[in-house]
């Protein structure tokens, strides 16, 4: 008779100690005797911090009546996301039950990585031959299970995920697209800041903000006029040709600087007593002036 080999799928974070705290083996077989027909079992760790340089290290090992039957650890580049590694040992736990021709349910606590193989519209090619081969064999089934709840073969399989990282084969897998979008966008960044650093324009900005952000500065409106010199004065009107002279009628260049301080037009705005006022933009000090009459 063919043996039901039931696989416990098991992922979580190198610096998480919390697995080893639901390791209660007389619990753990009371569930396995109650819930299956033979105490033969699969799990596999999965360890996406930095064990090594960032790597990714994951095993899995199949477990029979307490006695560990298989094992087999690999590891990823660091670019490679852990959800390609939940994904990978996956099919290769089920090109393994269907090498064996086993009647297998595979348990993952990757809900995100067992949705994505359940449905068939990905395009992902890791995915689609995880597809393939689970309907290789109709007797495998994946399926979601709770995290640390105290199934045999966490441990084994977790110290096998940590030996990885020294012992594990490397796989190659194709980098992920956020992996390329993210070099992407750290070169775009490094040009745009380059092009910012040494630009000729702006720079009266680029005191306040040196660098490059992708979220835009929280600003009033008026505080982007000021800083900018857009607005209805001579100095902006002359510069697009819609005003014959960027002088104001005092004689002193019409920008919003100067009629913040000296602008004989705009006295009443202006304080009667000489004191010091700090311009703050966004948490940078934009420069100081000294309101007087």
């Amino acid at each position: 008779m063919v043996a039901s080999l039931h696989l416990h799928v098991l992922a979580k974070r190198a610096s998480d100690s919390s697995a080893t705290c639901y390791q209660n083996r007389e619990t753990e077989t009371r569930v396995v005797e109650k819930s299956f027909y033979k105490p033969l079992r699969f799990a596999y760790e999965i360890e996406p911090e930095e064990w090594q340089e960032g790597e990714t290290s994951f095993a899995f090992c199949v477990i029979q009546n307490n006695v560990q039957i298989h094992q087999w650890t690999a590891k990823l580049r660091p670019h490679n996301t852990v959800f390609q590694a939940e994904t990978l040992a996956i099919k290769e736990a089920i090109n393994w039950a269907n090498f064996k021709g086993l009647s297998t349910s595979i348990w993952s606590d990757s809900e995100s990585a067992v949705r994505v193989i359940s449905s068939f519209k990905s395009s992902n090619p890791l995915i689609q031959k995880t597809q393939q081969a689970l309907l290789q064999n109709p007797s495998v089934q994946l399926k979601w299970i709770k995290a640390h709840v105290g199934f045999l073969g966490n441990e084994a399989a977790g110290n096998l995920a940590k030996q990885a990282t020294k012992e594990g084969t490397h796989l190659h897998l194709q980098a992920p697209k956020c992996h390329l979008k993210k070099m992407l966008m750290n070169l775009s960044l490094n040009k745009w800041q380059q092009d910012w650093d040494s630009g000729d324009t702006g720079r009266a900005i680029f005191n306040i903000l040196p660098n490059v952000i992708l979220t835009p500065a929280s600003w009033s409106r008026e505080s982007i006029l000021f800083a900018t010199g857009h607005g209805s004065f001579p100095s902006c009107l002359y510069r697009f040709r819609l005003h014959h002279s960027e002088i104001c009628t005092c004689g002193e260049k019409g920008n919003p600087l100067h009629y913040a301080t000296s602008c004989h037009m705009t006295l009443s705005y202006i304080l009667q007593k000489q004191v010091q006022k700090t311009l703050n933009f966004g948490g940078k000090v934009f420069f100081q002036i000294n309101y007087q009459e």
